[in-house]
């Protein structure tokens, strides 16, 4: 926490929709690009704030904002394991049809045991990776590192929180 992954992915689902440099350095080719952001992980006032400082120092203004091919929510409680939430979110893409799907964090959109290889294959096999063809489009998933420790790796997938199977799972599809 607080490593500013959340500011990260922010960025770059802004850059995605306005063709903005990501980071003030690279260029998204291609779009605009329609994102579709859950964000579980920050309170929707802080969320709404961070969204406003970014497209103003992009230069995209609040009337502009309306129009960005952009679908943001937080703080909606949203477990993609639990049908209900999962047949929102459906009907949300239907609608959209986004061409990313960005969820910040992990953890919070699954009630599984995320040290749990099982649970968590079955999570994107059953859950996120039918979305992906569905909708023909990417996720983008934050997730949590361990804390460092002297014996860890210094490999950053292997200080990812949780099963191994998490890891396994980048570029999966």
């Amino acid at each position: 926490g607080g490593s500013g992954k959340s500011m990260i992915l922010l960025d770059l689902a802004l850059s995605l929709t306005t063709q903005h440099p990501w980071m003030n350095l690279t260029k998204v080719r291609g779009g605009p690009y329609r994102v579709l952001y859950l964000d579980e992980e920050n309170p929707n006032k802080l969320a709404r704030l961070r969204l406003r400082q970014f497209l103003r120092a992009m230069e995209v203004d609040e009337e502009a904002l309306r129009t960005l091919p952009l679908r943001y929510f937080s703080e909606k409680g949203i477990k993609l394991d639990n049908p209900r939430y999962l047949d929102l979110l459906r009907r949300e893409m239907d609608s959209f049809r986004p061409h990313w799907l960005c969820l910040d964090s992990l953890v919070r959109f699954h009630s599984k045991d995320e040290n749990s290889n099982t649970a968590m294959s079955s999570f994107f096999t059953d859950i996120l990776k039918p979305l992906i063809i569905e909708f023909d489009c990417g996720i983008l998933a934050l997730h949590h590192l361990n804390k460092p420790s002297i014996d860890a790796s210094a490999q950053a997938g292997h200080r990812l929180r949780g099963a191994s199977d998490i890891f396994n799972m980048v570029d999966g599809y």
